[in-house]
C-alpha cells in the first residue's frame, strides 16, 4: 500500500516516466529482485532503487524482503485502492439510508419530497432534526424553518405531524 496519500498529478509524474513505466511492466508480469530488474532494463541499480521508491510510495509496488532476498512485485491492492480512490463515487462509500438522503437532501436542501413512504420517513426524520426537542415553536417560526430547506412548509409541517414526528396544540409545535 502506498507510504501517502498521492493526488492525480503526483500519480501522474510517477507515472509518466518511460524507465519507471518499464520497471513496472516487468513487476507485473513477476517479482523480480533489483540486480534482475537492472539488468532487464539496462539501468544502473541506483536508478532501479530510485524508481522502486517512486512506485512504492505511489502505491504501486511492494517489497517482499526475506532474509537472503528482497523482491519487488506489482501491488495489486495498492491499485484496487488507487482505483477506489480516484475513479468511485463519492455515494459509494455510503449507506443504503445514506444514499436515499443524499438523493433527496443537496446542499442543505430538500430537493424532492419522496412519494414512497420509507424514503419519505428518512427524509422527515432528517428534516425534524432542524428543530429544537426542549422547545416549543409556534406555527410561523416552524414555516421558517421548514422554509430554510423546501418552500412547501404547509405538507412538510402536517407530514412531521401525520409521521408522529412533530405533535402540535393550539398553534404551537414541539418534536416528539
Amino acid at each position: 500500500m502506498a507510504d501517502r496519500t498521492l493526488n492525480g498529478t503526483d500519480l501522474l509524474r510517477v507515472l509518466l516516466d518511460e524507465e519507471r513505466l518499464r520497471v513496472l511492466g516487468l513487476l507485473s508480469l513477476a517479482p523480480r529482485s533489483v540486480t534482475e530488474l537492472a539488468e532487464a532494463t539496462g539501468m544502473r541499480t541506483g536508478d532501479v532503487r530510485h524508481h522502486l521508491r517512486s512506485l512504492r510510495r505511489a502505491g504501486l509496488v511492494v517489497n517482499e524482503s526475506t532474509d537472503q532476498n528482497s523482491r519487488y512485485s506489482f501491488d495489486v491492492e495498492g491499485i484496487q485502492a488507487l482505483k477506489r480512490a480516484f475513479f468511485s463515487s463519492p455515494t459509494e462509500a455510503l449507506s443504503d439510508d445514506e444514499k436515499t438522503l443524499h438523493a433527496f437532501v443537496r446542499d442543505g436542501k430538500l430537493i424532492a419530497i419522496p412519494v414512497k413512504a420509507a424514503k419519505l420517513q428518512l427524509v422527515l426524520a432528517w428534516l425534524v432534526e432542524l428543530f429544537d426537542p426542549e422547545r416549543r415553536y409556534p406555527e410561523a417560526e416552524v414555516n421558517a424553518v421548514i422554509n430554510q430547506v423546501h418552500e412547501d412548509h404547509a405538507t412538510l409541517r402536517r407530514l412531521l405531524v401525520d409521521y408522529r414526528l412533530m405533535e402540535r396544540a393550539g398553534g404551537v409545535y414541539w418534536r416528539v
